[in-house]
């Protein structure tokens, strides 16, 4: 439980207690026994707030202590509670029943309807009250009973100064910017070395495990090495995960595939997710990190690694774990590095770092042995030396380290070992506000990720954060000072994955746990939920899966005291919400009173009940990302509210008028709104508000422009939008936006129809007087109707702006003086189609001085632009100029441009451009007249790394002069006439300064060009991407007389054929190809080939020659060579792994000799001419898959049985084949599937092979009977549609399967007490004489969660008791005369019930549906749809507590 030390209780208190002096129970009238009562309270609270530093102290030495103070916290709690509901009675008289002394608005004031009684209380609310206050008042003096017993001494009251005390600002700033890391030195090199050593490697990855106990820094060693400079180049790509004690595979494998991709996966299941990433890793050299493993199940190891196998050689994965024995087993050698204990130089200097700001003692001789003192109790542990040592920080008295090193918590017996007694005298020492915040994130999980904001909001809702008299500081303001203040001390670390947020180390999140006690709790979804547990929680936060119900929370129904409700889901985003109750929400408003903080962020919320209204305590609110479409008006009646959260709801249209009583709120986020047009006109009333994202300025309604000047407490963003709504332009000039100080990021944007009356001069007024404060750091100025800017825009008052957008002003004929912006240093102008030139003054048009902070310059849209640069902008880093085609010659030097961007310009563009000597990134499109590149142009370019050239159509070649040696990637696109590639960009061992570091080489659509340039492919080599050149040779001996690293060569003719671009070699519909005359010629030089592919030849009659000779092939792919008649003789290279041949009609036969001995996967597919394969396939001993499909005339497998270590079989879609094989099924066969072959009638009968996982016979008229089932007990997944099948099911031996099993059974319904106890989903379908199913058929499933009924067209309804306990899902479609659904039909268990394309089914249960129930489907239903309306039909009670309800079509929804 948290430690209540200082002034935390008494002023907490007495902030309290203060409201109830003369005004507020004059107001409200109190009963005369409560104000005694009250203030007996007052008077008790500095004896108890006396005793607490003792009580702190002795907690630890046993149980009676700690109880006293929880009681003491619960009581403070209570009180708070009572008080609260005191003042805002006192806030309701204020505001409603009060003579207003303002005359500005009364008519905004007025009592609502949703406010019944105001200012006194009723003869029952009285008597409430008074028993409230008294039962408070009995625990109070059961508290003071308590003291004598525990031995408690007073001591002096302390100051407010002691008890809110913070370091000071500059040793704060200081904190945060050091990133010292002491005595890893070693570690780090040792590890690198590792990383950068590949020889002798051949597996496709590594593991590194870094082993040591929490706290000693592996997460630190691991960043340090993850960002060297050393690994730079050395892997194609890097991530790292974090991975916590929960080993979600999913999770894992979709955060490095988001990684790797730079883009979000909406993949849900883990096998096309997997594919992906196996796809994206192939033939790539990657370095993994996943930080804080846990898990040492070795099974779910092996299913994430498996798409790490793809990758290439030298493959490098960095595991940090506490337990070795996780590293021995995911690496299997042993071998780990164990991360030792600092030395105790390495710790002396740490913990002087910290808490002197020096990397020694020099300074500080008298302090230094105690020091070492400190760092021996510390144990050396980095994390406990920073955290201590952070409180020490700027206390250079003796005295105090004295006081630290004497506490005698060091000597304390702890039940919990993991806390650390560093780490409790650190946080006993911290002031008593933040032992609050920091005992608040106990809720946060192990590597969970919060934003700093967010959190500081959370703190202001709590109460955390309290204005101190001596300050006039705002509650934000404080909120990140602690936030800061917890930070510097360690108690806080930013995230490694994401710098914007922060996570708390595990030693933290147990020290929170422990502090915090009962108060704070979190629930997973699947947790335990016990009542003796939340006895005493107030503060909950709910982990809770993707369907949230009703039933799950029943137990929030005793938790009336309940402060915060914080729900949310591991994997929801903008794109994934969650499905929230909405019985749920309803209970959250009637049960939950107390309620400070709502927090329903990602939910597919669409309104809020009226009871939102009763929640006075309310302060914050969080509806982000929800589809909540308008507030409920009784929102009026929260009068704490705070803060209010509706950011991204992209169906929000209406913010209610009563939002103007709101006199408390403070942050109002409606940004990414895009429905909310106006907002109410009481906006303007809400003058504390410091978070406005957008203001609408109404037209016939809503606020107007001059409503702002009473919101001058603005801070941050502000977009201010519909200008055009200004009606007089003296408007604008009332707002005094130049008085707002806190604004740093303004957008001004007015209609973009500029059809209709648009006032030039009045918004040039409106403009000109919205100026704002000179402290702005971004201006985006959208749609403005003016002819000019107003001067203020180029102001170089304005030292702060460093961002400045001018947007779709088309009217507008010039610019101000913008280079007299000296810090601006991105300046973005689109779609201003009247300016000529950019306006620069002649004496600063060739100054250095122009520009001199600008880094990055867009202009697009701009179609009369001529020019008129500055003659140099020195620190530019990225130019971007698009559509602008009257742009002149006009030189301009940009020494530091990195990247430049031009398209649909004139080439003059690119003529005017000189010392490029810093562009690494250039590229060009649809550039009118550009025949070659200048000379001039690409001289300069001396550090160019990418180039890439698209839709140049008059471009013919490249300059004489050679490109860069510094060009890694030459991407050429579209470019018609192009006939030659630049010269120099491969190697030249005849020419010593030809030198080339290409990696990547594309030429796409370039008709005329005929061969590629002189030299050859450098061993930086990686991908060449060659497709539809017409008349480009082969790849020439010469480009690859010094190269060894091709991989892979795809050749193809198939316009259609879906290339990978990644992959390393792909030519495709090149004239020089048609033969593949030039590949035998490449066999020298390309002994690592591993993967060839050869696509859509018509012509080809045979495979080239000598293909055996390609020792290294791997892979080899052949498809649609309609020519190709058959596979020769000793043909195919030895070492082939895996064989595809598709759509090949003319091959008749393979020889015997044709497999390579090592074949391990074999697919055949759409060879209709194929009459078999060759007899001795069962001396294919490697052979693991085998896959024929589509191939008409096969007659048979093999004669001589199939090859012994198969694994996986399929059949498909052979209809000439009789039978399979005549020597039984392999013994190591795990997946069996024959499919579409009507002459096939038995499959070898003497039992499958015990190791059958997946077993599917469907569409084989002629099969009577299925292999006894009963020998593979570990059969997971049978499918079955024979129509002729006769041999009894009970005869299958289904009652044998122990393996959880998926069944799938059409044509026949099973019939009593056949299925295996084991079953967990079965699907029945195309029954077509059975009107119900039998009560016995489900009878003693216990397991069985997922039943499909379909295409039953006489079934009728369902039996009642017919469905096991164990249901969670249950699906029926296609049954026209299903009806209804009889009540105590549905068990209790369900969670998803589907009812699709049953015409006649009208009725849901009377008694409704499960209360468990998160998901139902109604599709295709037409008598029920009506009467599922939402909040209309009929059956809507029944239905309403379900959190996703789907009713198609939707027009009746």
């Amino acid at each position: 439980m948290e430690v209540v030390g200082g002034a935390f209780l008494s002023a907490a208190f007495e902030l309290l207690l203060s409201k109830l002096s003369s005004s507020v129970s004059e107001w409200l009238d109190l009963p005369e026994k409560v104000g005694v009562e009250l203030q007996n309270w007052r008077n008790l609270l500095p004896k108890i707030d006396a005793l607490l530093e003792d009580a702190e102290d002795k907690q630890g030495r046993g149980p009676s202590v700690k109880l006293w103070l929880a009681d003491l916290k619960d009581l403070f709690y209570d009180v708070e509670d009572i008080l609260e509901e005191v003042d805002i009675d006192a806030k309701r008289f204020e505001l409603f029943a009060k003579p207003q002394a303002s005359t500005s608005k009364p008519q905004k004031l007025i009592l609502p309807k949703w406010l019944k009684m105001v200012g006194r209380l009723t003869a029952k609310g009285e008597r409430k009250m008074a028993s409230r206050v008294k039962d408070i008042t009995a625990r109070f003096q059961r508290i003071e009973a308590n003291i004598s017993s525990l031995n408690l001494v007073r001591s002096a009251l302390r100051t407010g100064d002691e008890s809110h005390g913070v370091t000071t600002e500059r040793l704060l700033a200081t904190s945060l910017l050091e990133q010292h890391v002491y005595g890893r030195e070693n570690d780090k090199e040792d590890i690198l070395q590792i990383l950068l050593n590949d020889e002798g490697n051949h597996e496709p990855y590594s593991v590194i495990p870094i082993v040591g106990m929490g706290g000693i820094g592996k997460t630190t060693l691991a960043q340090l090495i993850y960002n060297d400079d050393k690994l730079k180049g050395r892997f194609g790509w890097q991530a790292w995960v974090c991975v916590s004690e929960h080993f979600d595979v999913y999770r894992i494998t979709r955060a490095i595939l988001e990684q790797v991709t730079t883009a979000n996966c909406d993949k849900k299941e883990l096998t096309p997710l997997q594919e992906m990433l196996k796809d994206k890793l192939s033939g790539q050299k990657f370095l993994l990190v996943l930080d804080d493993i846990w898990n040492e199940n070795y099974e779910l190891w092996e299913k994430l690694q498996r798409p790490f196998l793809a990758g290439a050689p030298g493959s490098k994965i960095i595991i940090t774990t506490r337990n070795e024995n996780i590293g021995r087993k995911i690496r299997g050698d042993g071998r780990a590095h164990n991360l030792s204990l600092l030395e105790d130089d390495a710790c002396l200097s740490l913990f002087a770092r910290h808490a002197l700001g020096d990397e020694n003692f020099d300074a500080y001789p008298d302090l230094k042995r105690l020091g070492e003192k400190i760092v021996e109790k510390c144990k050396r542990l980095p994390l406990a030396i920073k955290t201590l040592s952070g409180f020490l920080r700027g206390k250079a008295d003796r005295a105090e380290w004295v006081k630290i090193l004497n506490s005698e918590i060091w000597d304390l017996p702890d039940g919990n070992g993991s806390i650390l007694p560093a780490l409790k005298l650190s946080y006993n020492h911290l002031p008593s506000h933040l032992k609050r915040c920091f005992a608040y994130c106990s809720m946060f999980p192990k590597d969970y990720e919060f934003d700093e904001g967010e959190l500081v909001l959370l703190w202001m809702a709590e109460g955390f954060l309290q204005q101190q008299p001596q300050t006039m500081k705002k509650m934000k303001d404080l909120g990140h000072q602690s936030f800061r203040e917890l930070l510097s001390r360690a108690f806080f670390q930013r995230s490694s994955r994401n710098e914007s947020l922060f996570v708390l180390h595990d030693l933290m999140v147990d020290l929170a746990l422990h502090v915090a006690g009962d108060i704070c709790y979190t629930l997973e979804s699947d947790g335990d939920i016990s009542d003796m547990r939340f006895q005493r929680v107030r503060h909950l936060l709910l982990f809770t899966s993707e369907f949230v119900v009703s039933k799950r929370f029943e137990f929030l129904k005793k938790k009336k005291n309940l402060r915060t409700f914080l729900q949310l889901g591991r994997d929801f985003d903008l794109w994934n919400n969650g499905c929230l109750s909405n019985t749920l929400l309803q209970d959250l408003m009637k049960d939950l009173k107390c309620l400070r903080v709502l927090y329903l962020q990602n939910y597919n919320i669409t309104k809020l009940s009226d009871q939102i209204g009763d929640l006075k305590h309310l302060r914050f609110i969080n509806l982000s990302n929800t589809k909540i479409k308008r507030l409920p008006k009784s929102v009026g009646s929260l009068l704490y509210l705070q803060t209010l959260l509706l950011r991204n709801c992209s169906e929000f249209f209406q913010l209610p008028t009563t939002i103007g009583y709101l006199l408390d709120l403070q942050h109002l986020d409606i940004s990414q709104t895009p429905l909310l047009k106006e907002l109410p006109s009481e906006i303007s009333n809400l003058t504390r508000l410091e978070t406005l994202s957008k203001f609408i300025v109404g037209n016939d309604r809503g606020p107007r422009v001059k409503d702002l000047k009473n919101l001058s407490g603005l801070q941050g963003q502000l977009t201010i939008l519909d200008l055009q709504n200004v009606v007089a332009a003296n408007e604008a000039k009332e707002v005094n936006l130049f008085e707002i100080e806190g604004l740093d990021d303004l957008c001004l944007e007015w209609s973009s129809d500029f059809l209709n009356n648009r006032n030039e001069r009045s918004e040039l007024q409106v403009l000109s007087w919205l100026k704002p404060y000179h402290g702005l750091k971004r201006l985006t100025i959208n749609c403005f109707g003016g002819l000019e800017f107003p001067p203020w825009i180029a102001d170089p008052s304005f030292s702060n702006l460093e961002f400045l957008k001018l947007n779709n002003c088309q009217k507008s004929t010039s610019l101000p003086s913008l280079q007299l912006l000296l810090r601006l240093k991105e300046l973005i102008i689109i779609g201003i189609h009247a300016i000529q030139t950019m306006m620069l003054d002649k004496d600063n048009s060739s100054s250095s001085s122009a520009f001199p902070s600008l880094e990055s310059l867009k202009l697009q849209d701009c179609p009369i632009l001529k020019g008129n640069f500055p003659k140099c902008i020195p620190v530019l880093k990225k130019l971007e100029i698009a559509r602008c085609p009257e742009l002149i010659y006009s030189p301009i030097s940009l020494p530091s441009l990195e990247e430049l961007c031009v398209e649909e310009c004139s080439e003059a563009v690119l003529r005017s451009m000189v010392d490029l000597n810093s562009l690494k990134t250039l590229r060009i499109s649809r550039i009118s007249k550009l025949i070659w590149l200048p000379n001039s142009f690409v001289e300069s370019l001396i550090a160019l790394e990418n180039m890439e050239i698209t839709s140049c159509d008059e471009l013919r070649m490249f300059p004489r002069g050679k490109l860069p040696t510094t060009l890694k990637i030459l991407l050429i696109t579209e470019c018609e006439k192009l006939e030659s590639l630049p010269e120099g960009i491969l190697m030249n061992n005849g020419d010593a300064c030809q030198v080339s570091h290409l990696e990547e080489l594309s030429i796409d659509s370039c008709p005329c060009l005929k061969s590629f340039p002189t030299g050859h492919l450098p061993n930086s080599f990686k991908h060449l991407y060659v497709r539809d050149c017409k008349q480009l040779e082969f790849i020439p001996q010469r480009m690859l007389q010094y190269y060894r690293e091709l991989e892979e060569i795809q050749l193809g003719n198939n316009p259609e054929y879906d290339w990978p671009k990644y992959e390393r070699c792909y030519i495709h519909k090149c004239l020089g190809i048609d033969k593949l005359d030039g590949l035998e010629s490449l066999y020298p030089f390309i002994p690592n080939l591993k993967r060839l592919t050869i696509n859509s030849f018509k012509n080809l009659k045979s495979l080239p020659d000598k293909l055996q000779d390609l020792n290294s092939l791997d892979e080899l792919c052949i498809s649609n060579c309609p020519g190709i008649e058959s596979i020769p003789d000793n043909g195919l290279p030895p070492n082939l792994k895996c064989l595809r041949i598709s759509d090949c009609p003319g091959i008749e036969s393979i020889p015997d000799s044709g497999f390579p001995p090592n074949l391990r996967d074999l697919h055949i597919s759409g060879c209709k001419n194929l009459k078999s394969l060759p007899d001795k396939l069962q001396d294919l001993n490697s052979l693991d898959k085998l896959r024929i499909e589509h191939c008409l005339g096969i007659e048979s497998i093999s004669d001589g049985g199939l090859p012994p270590n198969l694994t996986s079989l399929v059949i498909f879609n052979c209809p000439r084949i009789e039978s399979i094989s005549d020597g039984g099924l392999p013994l190591n066969l795990t997946s069996l599937e024959i499919s579409i072959c009507p002459r096939i009638e038995s499959i070898p009968d003497d039992g499958l092979p015990s190791n059958l996982k997946w077993l599917r016979i469907s569409h084989c008229p002629g099969i009577e009977s299925i292999p006894y089932c009963g020998s593979a007990p570990n059969l997971g997944e049978l499918i079955i549609d024979c129509k002729n099948m006769k041999k009894p099911m009970q005869e299958w031996g289904l009652s044998s399967i122990t393996s959880p099993l998926t069944f799938v059974i059409y044509r026949i319904c099973p019939p009593d007490n056949v299925l295996p106890t084991s079953l967990t989903n079965l699907t029945v379908g195309n029954v077509e004489n059975m009107k119900s199913i039998s009560r016995g058929l489900l009878q003693n499933l216990n397991f069985l969660q997922c039943l499909k009924i379909h295409d039953w067209p006489k079934l009728q309804t369902l039996p009642k008791k017919a469905l096991p306990a164990s249901l969670q899902q249950l699906r029926i479609s296609n049954c026209n005369n299903f009806q209804s659904l009889p009540n105590k039909v549905l068990p209790p268990s369900l969670q998803r019930l589907s009812i699709e394309f049953c015409a006649n089914f009208q009725s849901l249960p009377k008694e409704g549906l499960p209360p468990s129930l998160e998901q139902l489907q109604i599709r295709s239903c037409p008598l029920l749809r009506r009467r599922c309306m939402k909040e209309k039909g009929h059956d809507w009670p029944l239905i309403a507590h379900i959190p996703d309800v789907d009713v198609w079509p939707k027009a009746y929804f």
